[in-house]
């Protein structure tokens, strides 16, 4: 059976999250020979910010005490320096803002996929596809969440106004230090670039290359586009594999989730709902890469096991296992862990790219 020829087409995604870095300040306490009862009060003012703001916005009664931070680091000269670094805002402000980091990154697992990942230090840096009929979609999710940052913002700001902020700029003159401490979170920023996995997108500009190659008579030049060619058409491979291998992950995991859900429910006739809301994003994902046939059979066991209906489990479990060709069993558990096992084997991307 021929496969589905689908244009895949989207934007390279870049993204700019700010960190809870923002709101730290490092100072140099090289030459304060008081600065273990000066750390002392620091930290007992920052135990003190912190309750007042846990009692004003959050449930939790207690919390984790704040040290400050203590290292060693030398200048270009070789001068040893002792550096203390702590954040003279309440730790809801910080929680706040990693939360938020955190939704964003769920976000763009949720809606791209991952085409490639490369180790910076210890970070791990990530090239995201995001197809085109899910960008006004992410778009909208990340304009929530900056107006939750500009809310932290105005947080932030009324912050630096009372005494207790006062209290950490006396403390900072205490040690001869004079500094303004000032922060304004800057908004998540998508750095869009358009791009088409389509083979005909590269062959239409390489054709007009071409062209121009041929009137200027340069061979050198046509061999070079050559090279091109078959280089882009290499990298247009590794970037569907790409996506094979992320759908598939997150297919897997889904699979795994359903398997779980299946056999709690089977054992005790409950099951969870959550699974359900999280997977039908995967679902709209897959649909635009031209994979929804095993995404909707899988959709189906997580509606069945929504309406606790034993039955339809057992159908639609069997459904998905025909849909990927496994030998379908008796028992719905050992289907889904074979489907499991095959995945691993087998390409989600039933299309091919053109």
């Amino acid at each position: 059976m021929n496969k589905e020829r689908v244009i895949l087409n989207g934007f390279l995604i870049d993204v700019e999250v700010p960190s809870e870095e923002r709101m730290a300040i490092r100072i140099d306490i090289t030459h304060t020979p008081t600065h273990l009862t000066w750390i002392s009060e620091v930290q007992d003012l920052l135990a003190t910010i912190d309750q007042e703001y846990r009692e004003k916005y959050s449930k939790r009664k207690s919390g984790r005490g704040r040290s400050v931070r203590v290292r060693y680091t030398k200048t270009a000269e070789g001068t040893q320096m002792k550096i203390a670094e702590f954040h003279p805002y309440p730790s809801f402000f910080i929680n706040k803002l990693k939360e938020l980091r955190k939704q964003i990154y769920e976000l763009l697992n949720t809606y791209c996929l991952i085409l490639s990942e490369q180790r910076v230090g210890r970070m791990i840096r990530k090239v995201y596809f995001l197809p085109m009929s899910l960008v006004p979609q992410l778009m909208n999710e990340i304009d929530q969440r900056n107006k939750k940052l500009a809310e932290l913002n105005q947080l932030i700001q009324e912050y630096e106004q009372t005494d207790f902020f006062m209290e950490v700029h006396r403390l900072l003159k205490k040690i001869g230090v004079e500094r303004t401490i000032h922060v304004e979170i800057p908004p998540v920023r998508v750095a869009p670039v358009p791009l088409s996995l389509s083979r005909r997108f590269f062959e239409e500009y390489l054709e007009e290359e071409a062209k121009k190659a041929l009137k200027e008579i340069d061979e050198k030049k046509k061999h070079g586009l050559e090279l091109l060619h078959q280089e882009l058409e290499r990298r247009r491979k590794e970037m569907i594999e790409a996506i094979n291998q992320n759908l598939k992950q997150k297919f897997v995991e889904f699979v795994q989730a359903a398997e779980q859900a299946v056999a709690q429910f089977l054992a005790s006739g409950k099951s969870r709902k959550r699974i359900s809301k999280k997977f039908e994003k995967l679902v709209q994902l897959a649909e635009n890469v031209g994979a929804k046939e095993p995404f909707n059979a899988l959709q189906e066991v997580f509606v069945a096991l929504e309406n606790q209906d034993v039955e339809a489990v057992a159908s639609a479990v069997e459904n998905l296992t025909n849909s990927l060709n496994v030998p379908v069993t008796d028992d719905p558990v050992e289907n889904l862990k074979a489907v499991s096992n095959v995945l691993k084997k087998k390409s989600l991307l039933l299309l091919t790219i053109d």
